[in-house]
Parts: C-alpha cells; structure tokens; sequence
C-alpha cells in the first residue's frame, strides 16, 4: 500500500507547485508619506489596481501609507540602497540634491489645467528617467499638487503688492525665494503647527492646497483664501533598480506603462479632489477668491525671476527640464 501512496502523494505536490508557480505573486513594498485617505491615494491604487491587471496578478504593490516605513525625506536614499522597493519624495525634498527639482518644487512648476499638465507630464518621461538613472535611481511616475492656494486670517492675496510684508509659512528653498520675489517673509513651521500658528498669528498666511487646508481645517483660522490655479511641489514614485530589473521584461514595461497611466488618471482625479474640497470650506464659510487671468499672469511675472536662477543653480543636468517646462511659463 506505501509503494502505491507514495508516487501518488509526490504527483499531487508536483501538480500543486506548478499551480503556484503559475499564479505567484512578487509583492513590492511602497513606502508612502500621506495617510491612507488623502485624495493622492487614489492615483496609486489605480496604478496597484494597472499594475496587477496588466502582469495577470504577477506584480502586487502594497501600500504602506503614513511614512510608516520611510519619511518622505528619507524616501529617495531608501529606494537608492534597496532599502525598500518603491517610496514617494517630493521635488522640494529632492531640489538639495538635484538642483533641477526646483523647477518642480516652485509655485506653477507645472501647468494648473488639465490637459496641459498632461502633456508637460508625459513630455518630461524620458528626461526624468535619465536624470534619476544618473543617481541610481529608478524614476517611475510624478503626481502634481494640484489646488494651490494662499490661506490668510484677514486678506485675499489677489496682486503681488498685497503680499508685501506678509508672514508666509511655506516649504522649500524655493517656494521661499518666490515668496521673496512678491516681497512677503517666508516662515518654515511644521505642517501640523500651521492651524496653531494661523490661530495665533505667528503667521498671516500659509501655502497649502484644498484638500490639505481642508483636512487641517486651516480655513476655520484663515478663511481668506486666494486660490493660486497653479500646483506646487510635485511628488514623485521612485524605485530601488535591482528590484525592477529582477522583473521580467514584459512584467518592467507592464509596470511602468501602469505608471504612466496613473500619472494621467492622477490629473482629473486630483483636479476634482480640490474642487470638492474647495466647496466644503467655502460651504463652511471661507471667503475663496480665485485669481483672474491678468491676477495670475502679474504673480507669473512676479516670481519668473526665481525660475531663472533655478536654472542657473541646475547648470546643464538642469537643461533638458528647463527646455521642455519654459514654454509653459510665458
């Protein structure tokens, strides 16, 4: 009877392995530094959900939200080392150490409609993966702020003259030399201090977005808000290289042609986020100025001058970004 079992038992675990090797899984860890249930969410489910359907369940990408794994700042040096497989920064994080982030880090970095943010997107791909190549880093996709906006406790900030002398908190060098160029005073406070701060009046105004400034509920202690049409401070997908390169080929172009794809999605979805978020608070009693056209081209012209030593701080690695976002600044 054992001679009997014994070759049927080994073919039922033969079978049942290459079953599993049929459908197995290659689980990629991606450090995340916003909450679950922010609105940036939900472009990285949609590249999840791509991901999965485009390597018939090959690839899984499991969120760790919250900087639960990594810090935003940290998030490029640990998918350089390998330290985890994929992990969102920003372009104000990265401008440090490569300069050329600035152009994506400033007010109006890149288009605030649609359709052009789009297309600057996907025509800056290539040059970003080069650029990130050189620091040993994967690039994979970038997520535009979209909603920037200007909370104040007392003024709309319609021209750059009504921004003379006002205490500014922002982040970054050079949202701070922006802010110097319309001849406020750039303060650096913590995120999660800004309400306090509004409330106390260390600051006059903070730098935010609409679904930030609403989860903050900023508007409760600045309901003077001067909507900027414009997105700040991109965020950016990275990747540890040998993690990518040990994919197959087909699963590496399946991965990155999800990105891209939820780069695109990421657009409309986060534009609507803001619109929503911008009705709640003016619903809630903000006063939301939006800025016109002419309002909008006097800030543009304002702050160009700080777009112009970006390029000169990036030098030539900066140049192929400079060449393909300047048309969008005139």
């Amino acid at each position: 009877m054992r001679a009997t079992i014994m070759p049927a038992a080994l073919t039922a675990v033969a079978l049942a392995l290459a079953a599993g090797a049929a459908t197995a899984q290659t689980r990629l860890d991606v450090a995340i530094f916003h909450p679950e249930g922010d609105a940036f969410s939900g472009a990285f489910q949609h590249w999840a959900e791509q991901t999965a359907e485009l390597t018939e369940g090959r690839v899984e990408l499991v969120g760790h939200f919250g900087s639960s794994l990594v810090r935003i700042t940290e998030g490029f040096s640990a998918a350089r080392d390998g330290i985890v497989p994929f992990a969102t920064s920003a372009a104000g994080v990265m401008s440090g150490q490569m300069p050329a982030m600035a152009f994506l880090e400033v007010i109006g970095g890149i288009p605030g409609d649609r359709e052009a943010s789009i297309e600057v997107g996907l025509s800056l791909d290539e040059t970003m993966r080069a650029m990130f190549d050189a620091e040993g880093v994967d690039y994979m996709w970038m997520q535009p702020a979209f909603g920037g906006l200007v909370a104040c406790r007392e003024h709309h900030l319609r021209t750059p003259e009504d921004w003379q002398g006002r205490l500014v908190r922002t982040a970054g060098r050079w949202q701070s030399e922006q802010l110097n160029a319309l001849g406020a005073v750039p303060v650096t406070i913590d995120p999660a201090e800004q309400y306090v701060a509004l409330r106390q009046g260390t600051v006059d105004c903070v730098l935010s977005n609409n679904t930030l400034a609403l989860g903050l509920r900023l508007h409760e202690v600045a309901p003077m808000i001067t909507q900027l049409r414009q997105p700040v401070n991109v965020v950016l997908y990275l990747a540890d290289p040998r993690t990518v390169a040990r994919l197959s080929d087909e699963d590496q172009a399946a991965l990155r042609e999800a990105a891209l794809a939820a780069q695109v999605f990421s657009t409309g979805f986060l534009l609507d986020r803001q619109e929503e978020a911008s009705d709640t608070m003016r619903d809630e009693g903000a006063d939301i100025h939006t800025l016109s056209d002419d309002e909008l081209d006097a800030f543009r012209a304002a702050v160009r001058p700080v777009l112009d030593m970006i390029a000169e701080a990036a030098g030539e690695s900066g140049q192929p970004l400079w060449d393909r976002l300047e048309a969008s600044w005139q």
